[in-house]
């Protein structure tokens, strides 16, 4: 599912936060929930996406190129026998990663989104060469912020969905 417009969307190296309740139906690495800017295949820091399973097979976040958590070994594994609360938030230099409202990992994270018309949120994603890197979940609630989240605000929306989701 793919957005038909960027309005507020974070360009640049900006700051934003993603949070999104999920039960992965599929524990396959390298697989996306959430992403945006540009849906094309340039792997430099553009396209970003903040939730979803990394290359090693825990959660993570990152940007297109192995940036950011993306490629971090370490952190919760996920199962596909329960819903978390993922959230990620960027600084402008730092990806952070929460699960279940706990800090789980970070990286450097260096972004540079441009502004463009071509720019997209996208539930999962599909590159323009076709790749298919979408993540199979059962989806609760997905949140997007163009700023960043503290740690508070974090915990704050775990609580508000945890009773929902029997996280």
């Amino acid at each position: 599912m793919v957005s038909s417009g960027y309005i507020n969307g974070r360009t640049g190296n900006g700051a934003y936060s993603a949070v999104a309740v999920f039960k992965p139906n599929a524990t396959t690495s390298a697989k996306i929930l959430f992403s945006m800017g540009p849906a094309n295949s340039n792997c430099s820091g553009e396209g970003i996406h903040p939730i979803g399973i990394n290359s090693s097979g825990r959660f993570g976040g990152g940007a297109c190129g192995g940036l950011g958590t993306w490629g971090v070994s370490g952190g919760v594994v996920p199962t596909t026998t329960k819903y978390y609360c993922m959230a990620t938030v960027f600084d402008g230099s730092t990806e952070t990663v929460y699960i279940d409202g706990v800090f789980d990992k970070s990286a450097a994270m260096s972004t540079n989104t441009p502004v463009s018309s071509a720019n997209r949120y996208n539930i999962g994603w599909v590159r323009d060469d076709g790749a298919n890197y979408t993540l199979d979940a059962e989806i609760g609630v997905i949140l997007y912020y163009n700023r960043v989240l503290t740690t508070d605000e974090v915990t704050q929306i775990y609580n508000a969905y945890k009773g929902t989701y029997n996280i």
